[in-house]
């Protein structure tokens, strides 16, 4: 799979070239959330390939899709992580490790993590129910300029609460709150 990923990488650097000076802003700016995107799913990837892709932590989940972010000026300790660590699917890996860097990017651009002293809080925890245990996982961003539900709907939105719903047959929530997003993930745990 790391083979694929460097090949679809390689195809995209060859297709969509760098822009010379004086062209097109829109372009880069596509080039290189496509380009993120990659390092996403292969940073995922990484994590499961340590862990003979039997399944991984949801900690070390967490880390990966962080890592990109904490290295960024003001954004270092702007994390707070709280829950017990759990094993997940490979499925539910690269969901939510897909799902986490695009909330991270949107809280770069247009929330918490824009401003200094923004936080971004993530919380987990194992509800048990008769159906059997589920995660229920919560993203808060808190600090940042205020929010304001989007005029249109990105791919990175669509990505978290259809995609990710679909792929890990649970619901997700995105509520644009005045003191910044929340994100709610319910899903059931094999």
């Amino acid at each position: 799979m790391k083979n694929t990923l460097a090949i679809v990488q390689s195809l995209a650097a060859q297709s969509f070239p760098k822009p010379r000076p004086n062209e097109d802003d829109g372009f880069a700016a596509a080039r290189g959330a496509f380009e993120a995107r990659l390092f996403a799913l292969a940073r995922g990837h990484d994590v499961l390939t340590r862990e003979n892709w039997e399944g991984a932590s949801l900690e070390k989940i967490i880390d990966e899709a962080f890592a990109a972010y904490r290295n960024r000026p003001g954004c270092g300790d702007a994390f707070d992580i709280d829950g017990e660590d759990l094993r997940v699917t490979p499925a539910m890996a690269l969901s939510l490790s897909m799902a986490l860097h695009e909330l991270c990017t949107n809280a770069l651009k247009y929330g918490a993590l824009k401003s200094p002293g923004g936080r971004v809080r993530v919380s987990w925890s194992t509800i048990t129910s008769s159906g059997g245990d589920r995660l229920a996982m919560r993203w808060e961003e808190s600090g940042g300029p205020p929010v304001a539900p989007p005029t249109r709907t990105g791919f990175g939105s669509r990505l978290i609460e259809r995609g990710l719903a679909r792929e890990l047959d649970g619901t997700v929530t995105l509520s644009y709150e005045p003191s910044g997003v929340v994100c709610a993930i319910d899903v059931p745990l094999p």
